[in-house]
């Protein structure tokens, strides 16, 4: 089955992996220990570019590295707890509480706890808006110079264009590079990965001209009974993020591409960057407002309860 999910860091989602040149400077560029921004179009793989730089990260003696999906942030402050969460649960730095939001040194304070994370840390950052990037890399962008770490960030063009290449922004990255269309050659070799792994059960054709990943995969997936709908794909984001925000349209991607979840899924918290209580009310909201269906299943055994599971409304 494809999806248009992100190729996470697992061994078999990476044996999936297909780079070309722009991806491979990125890459090197994040190893370099060049502060790094990458800019693509949806459906280029900045996520799954991403998750690969995490997964050579873990090799051997690579440098630690923390993978924060700014979608889940409401402004920067959030994602500067959440990427501090994430640098508490992997050991770089000592818990502390959070500053009264109303400190206007706050963010700065939270910022300045990363001097303690190891030398050589990689922070890797999965698509800012425009107003995370403006304070980060613009506003704050001392601060951010001066801790032990190195950026790579990913950031579609709309973001790129209006912040980062404009001052005070424009001078933190080192690097910029733009993920270019996969050619026809790099198209069918990742077809090809993915017929091998049952993923795809129709004959390989080679596209006319270079295509976006994503849309090399839809253009496979295309024809009768296909599941990817994109007329109904971004009826329901957008109906989700009028409800709930990024973060209600964050989810609703997930759901499409792993299918039924339930707010117990721990694996989907941690995608999503949100405790088991605020996945609830989120699933639950979605579920009201129609973008969602729930259903019960039963537990397993005598004493099992029943949990709630939440699938795409494919239904209107």
């Amino acid at each position: 089955m494809l999806t248009k999910r992100p190729l996470l860091d697992t061994a078999a989602d990476q044996t999936l992996f297909v780079t070309d040149a722009s991806r491979e400077r990125a890459i090197k560029s994040a190893f370099q220990r060049h502060h790094t921004l990458i800019v693509g179009e949806p459906g280029s793989g900045k996520t799954s570019l991403l998750y690969n730089i995490r997964a050579n990260a873990h090799r051997g003696s690579a440098p630690r590295v923390v993978l924060v999906d700014a979608r889940v942030a409401g402004d920067a402050r959030d994602l500067i707890d959440i990427l501090l969460q994430e640098a508490v649960d992997d050991g770089w730095v000592e818990p502390a509480g959070r500053p009264d939001r109303d400190d206007p040194f706050a963010l700065a304070s939270q910022i300045r706890r990363l001097r303690d994370a190891p030398n050589g840390s990689m922070i890797l950052l999965d698509d800012p808006d425009a107003g995370q990037a403006a304070t980060l890399f613009g506003r704050m962008r001392d601060e951010l110079w001066q801790l032990p770490v190195w950026f790579a960030v990913a950031v579609n063009p709309g973001t790129y264009a209006s912040v980062l290449t404009q001052p005070p922004a424009n001078a933190f990255f080192d690097v910029v590079i733009e993920l270019e269309p996969f050619e026809p050659h790099d198209a069918v070799k990742m077809l090809r990965l993915r017929k091998h792994r049952g993923e795809l059960a129709e004959d390989i054709l080679t596209p006319a001209q270079a295509m976006q990943p994503r849309a090399v995969l839809l253009s496979a997936e295309a024809g009768p009974g296909a599941r990817y709908d994109a007329e109904l794909q971004h009826e329901l984001l957008t109906r989700a993020e009028q409800a709930a925000g990024r973060a209600g349209a964050a989810l609703v991607t997930e759901i499409w591409n792993r299918g039924a979840v339930s707010a117990s899924d721990a694996d989907l918290q941690r995608s999503l960057g949100v405790s088991r209580p605020r996945l609830t009310q989120l699933l639950t909201l979605l579920a009201n407002e129609g973008t969602l269906v729930s259903t019960s299943q039963a537990g397993s055994g005598a004493i099992g309860r029943p949990r709630t599971l939440y699938d795409i409304n494919r239904g209107g």
